[in-house]
């Protein structure tokens, strides 16, 4: 699934998304997205599609979309490439 990049730029367009409740959603999309507690439930993800019909999702705010490009900012995440790789 790309890493969760996919729903990160989603976040950051100011996107709803729904993502599988595990670490690496969570993690990436830093709390913003609406997650699917049971993944491998159809019944469970065509509540969300239900829900996003109705436009119950969350959608990011504009501090929301602003914490996202500064989280994942290329010149931030090459600096840590970069401390990582020299230290």
């Amino acid at each position: 699934e790309g890493f969760g990049m996919p729903a990160v730029e989603a976040l950051g367009l100011g996107v709803p998304v729904v993502a599988s409740a595990i670490e690496p959603f969570l993690e990436s999309s830093l709390g913003q997205a609406n997650y699917c507690d049971q993944p491998k439930d159809h019944h469970a993800w065509r509540e969300w599609m239900f829900s996003a019909e109705r436009g119950q999702l969350h959608v990011p705010t504009p501090i929301d979309i602003d914490n996202m490009h500064r989280h994942y900012d290329a010149t931030r995440i090459g600096q840590l490439y970069a401390d990582i790789c020299l230290n």
